[in-house]
């Protein structure tokens, strides 16, 4: 604790940015390449315009995010960039061709590029200076992604694709409203004595390599993200049954993250991030034999670890290795970096399915693999104190 006063409601507050951002995604990810595809779009064309935005996040997120830190009150940026970023999606309504559709994503992926890494960022420093639990924070956001698959089956199996971008318009404008209640905490009063600010954060080896095994284990999920719905669609599956997977997912999430703080505690965020690795390198390697519902039921359980442990691990790793005046900074940095892996494995899918279908998830299995590798060459460079992840936040 910092002697700060705790703002009225906080965790409740950060909980409900995190419902109103994540409510958004649940309907963006599962159900918005089908949207694409209504529009005429081939398999290429689909990875196309998931792909090419990403690139527009890897350039954006890094310095929207550190002007957050420049500015002193990441709340203000968090509210321009939202309500920006979700009137840019409008012009989707207004879209019917390939170029067009391009243009808005790129700029709504610009402007909200730094929307997630800032609420990450003041939940952090919730946790630094209030002893939030994050884990429990963080859950809710997994929460209204659950609902938020649900109610876009739902949507799937009664109307037209159409309705899938009318919810989304209404997500998004709902979303920025949110990021009004977000609290307003500025920057840490003082710096801890094992805080190093002036440090680049490109220059620290540890730290990048455990962003860059991370970035690579979230990008091994591009395929199953912009093609799953189509392929589960192929198997007969309605599209309540594919709410229910993608929600299934993310409730292992959600589990994982009750029990987040009693895993560092015991492995390690190091040891959490290779747990992690060897999920999605499971999930991925068995994933074209999976055509019966309950095989695919399994799989999807693993999210939990192939995304869940990974993300959890990460930020652990980020609130004992970084600075709270750099916070998000470092944030946007992992966004980027994410952002990037996401934007080259999304571009490689849509040709990777067209030509080898489900089979193309052992080259998602393939990347998990490097991954592990590249969080062993981490750990090496830890301080061996108490296990693989054993470092302190004094550790650099």
């Amino acid at each position: 604790m910092t002697g700060e006063v705790n703002p009225s409601g906080f965790p409740l507050r950060v909980a409900i940015a995190y419902g109103a951002f994540f409510a958004a995604v649940g309907v963006v990810l599962p159900f918005f390449p089908v949207w694409l595809d209504s529009k005429g779009l081939s398999s290429e064309q689909i990875g196309l315009v998931l792909a090419v935005p990403l690139f527009a996040r890897v350039l954006a997120s890094q310095p929207l995010s550190a002007f957050a830190d420049r500015l002193g009150e990441r709340s203000t940026a968090l509210r321009g960039y939202y309500w920006l970023s979700s009137i840019a999606f409008i012009g989707f309504w207004f879209t019917d061709t390939l170029t067009t559709i391009l243009i808005v994503s790129v700029a709504h992926a610009f402007l909200s590029a730094p929307i997630l890494p800032m609420i990450d960022s003041i939940a952090m420093s919730g946790v630094r200076r209030f002893e939030m639990d994050y884990g429990k924070v963080r859950l809710w956001g997994s929460i209204a992604f659950i609902i938020a698959n649900l109610a876009g089956g739902l949507l799937l199996s009664g109307f037209d694709a159409d309705a899938i971008l009318i919810a989304l318009i209404v997500l998004f404008l709902l979303g920025a409203l949110s990021s009004q209640a977000v609290p307003r905490i500025g920057l840490a009063r003082k710096r801890a004595a094992s805080d190093s600010p002036d440090q680049s954060l490109f220059r620290r080896r540890r730290l990048m390599l455990v962003f860059v095994a991370a970035a690579m284990i979230q990008a091994s999920h591009a395929l199953v993200y912009g093609f799953g719905t189509l392929y589960w669609q192929t198997l007969g599956f309605s599209g309540l049954t594919i709410g229910l997977l993608w929600a299934l997912g993310v409730l292992a999430e959600v589990g994982l993250m009750q029990i987040t703080t009693r895993l560092v505690e015991r492995f390690g965020s190091m040891n959490l991030l290779l747990i992690g690795g060897a999920g999605a390198l499971v999930r991925w390697t068995l994933f074209p034999f999976a055509t019966g519902l309950e095989f695919v039921v399994i799989l999807q359980l693993l999210h939990g670890l192939s995304f869940g442990a990974i993300h959890m691990a990460m930020q652990h790793y980020t609130l004992e290795n970084v600075s709270e005046n750099q916070m998000a900074s470092a944030q946007g940095l992992s966004t980027m970096l994410i952002g990037l892996g996401g934007a080259i494995m999304t571009l490689v899918s849509g040709g990777l399915y067209e030509a080898y279908g489900v089979f193309g998830f052992w080259v998602m299995a393939a990347l998990a693999g490097v991954a592990i590798l590249v969080t062993l060459v981490a750990a090496r460079l830890q301080p061996q104190r108490a296990g693989v992840g054993g470092e302190t936040r004094s550790s650099k």
